[in-house]
């Protein structure tokens, strides 16, 4: 509202008079009387008069079905490393042989110089992460954060060009403020395993309405799974979408604290904090539906270039497990944030990361280059249901901006390029006795969880 506008509105509660544009109310006739209200009745109804709410239901979701998950050992490996120096540990007894691996990645913000390489190079987007294929590969299920639009051939104006566009533009493809790729992005995006992403973050309207439903039509003709985000003429399309991996069914339910301040006129954005009931039910629906077996969400939240969740991260990610989450997998801050272990009130062990950081970007700063993989292990217990089996990371760091040594730009596990920088960044901010090895088999259970065998805790039972 303009300071014009909010003077108007003033004149209107003070004086009476009408804004300009506004329309009275008209009169109400003399042969018309109101109802008076019966001496002593309320002039609302009470709470035990009002009619109970609708119970809050879900819409339908379509499931992504994935490959069988890798087969397990029955038992945890004891001759595996236990590393030394802290250690964030889940405590809850799973069986080893269940284990499913969810490998999570932070932002894909391609700026300028990331899409023209995609363009020149023969493996297209896939060289930005070449490096880092084969971990992303062996992982159960794998997520991201795509940010921005897929929206073929519109330009910044919304409007569609009238001859496709296939290069780097800065108009149609463009980079930073309004970032928008080429739907190849999301080919690529499958064919190196990734399986879901979330759309909701502060670049989902970057194309306005329109680039919000091409992206969707790119991601449903790729068969990859994303949440946060509906199609303008699907008001009742759900927030969240489901993959089943094997036998078990993960949610997933994304979100985003703004659009930048592009009004979201179809309402196609999920907002983290202006719909948070809206979350949270949605996730106790999800939590208390037999087919689902996790639920994780995915907020787009926190400050900017800031290590430390503010409150309101605190609060919203810490009430998520308490409705039903088994995790809370953040983005947006472009650096990594550190991650907990929230004990539900139920007894629940959840797990918290604030912020991934960067997956691939253009940024420069070291801590804007660094992040991790994140390796969250999901398990059986005794009882059936799925539990955290453990946590680790794989820390990664972008090379720096221009490649001093030539090599295109990419992401790489700083263990196989001797990053000594990055791994030191990323080692103040979580625990590296999570670290996992780059070229080991991918589990999150170790040496150190041996004791947490379902089996063995079974066995020792009298």
């Amino acid at each position: 509202m303009t300071r014009l506008r909010i003077a108007a509105a003033a004149l209107v509660l003070i004086a009476g008079w009408p804004a300009s544009g506004a329309t009275t109310e008209p009169a109400i006739g003399a042969d018309a009387v109101e109802a008076e209200p019966a001496a002593g009745a309320p002039l609302f109804p009470t709470p035990a008069q009002r009619p109970p709410p609708p119970p809050f239901s879900l819409p339908f979701a379509d499931v992504v079905t994935i490959d069988p998950p890798t087969p397990r050992t029955a038992s945890v490996d004891e001759s595996s490393v236990c590393a030394a120096g802290p250690r964030l540990a889940f405590e809850t007894p799973v069986l080893p042989d269940t284990e499913i691996v969810v490998a999570a990645v932070g932002d894909i913000l391609l700026h300028g110089r990331l899409q023209r390489q995609a363009f020149a190079e023969p493996e297209g987007f896939v060289s930005l992460w070449a490096e880092v294929a084969d971990i992303l590969a062996a992982a159960d299920i794998a997520y991201a954060n795509l940010e921005g639009s897929v929206a073929a051939d519109v330009g910044k104006d919304g409007n569609v060009v009238a001859t496709p566009v296939d290069r780097f533009d800065d108009w149609v493809y463009s980079s930073y403020p309004m970032f928008n790729y080429h739907p190849d992005l999301v080919g690529d995006l499958r064919r190196s395993g990734f399986d879901v992403v979330s759309t909701a973050n502060n670049h989902s309207l970057d194309r306005f309405a329109i680039g919000a439903d091409r992206t969707i039509e790119a991601l449903n003709a790729a068969g990859i799974a994303f949440t946060g985000t509906r199609p303008s003429d699907r008001p009742d399309h759900p927030w969240h979408t489901q993959t089943r991996v094997g036998d078990r069914t993960l949610a997933w339910l994304a979100c985003t604290y703004s659009t930048n301040g592009i009004p979201d006129r179809a309402g196609q954005v999920l907002l983290c904090y202006e719909q948070e009931q809206l979350v949270h039910d949605t996730i106790r629906a999800l939590a208390d539906d037999p087919d689902i077996d996790a639920v994780i969400l995915t907020p787009h939240w926190g400050v900017e270039y800031v290590h430390a969740p503010r409150p309101e991260q605190v609060a919203l990610g810490q009430a998520a497990i308490e409705a039903g989450a088994l995790a809370v997998i953040g983005s947006h801050p472009h650096v990594v944030q550190p991650w907990e272990r929230h004990v539900a009130a139920d007894g629940r062990e959840g797990l918290i990361l604030y912020s991934l950081g960067n997956f691939v970007s253009g940024q420069r700063e070291l801590p804007r280059r660094t992040s991790l993989i994140l390796l969250l292990g999901l398990a059986e217990t005794l009882d059936g249901r799925l539990a955290i089996a453990g946590v680790r990371h794989v820390p990664l760091r972008m090379t720096s901006q221009g490649g001093a040594d030539g090599r295109l730009l990419s992401i790489q596990a700083t263990e196989r390029v001797g990053a000594a920088d990055a791994a030191a960044h990323l080692a103040t901010l979580l625990e590296p006795g999570n670290i996992h090895p780059a070229d080991a088999a991918l589990t999150t259970l170790t040496a150190c969880d041996a004791a947490r065998s379902a089996h063995t805790a079974a066995d020792a039972t009298p």
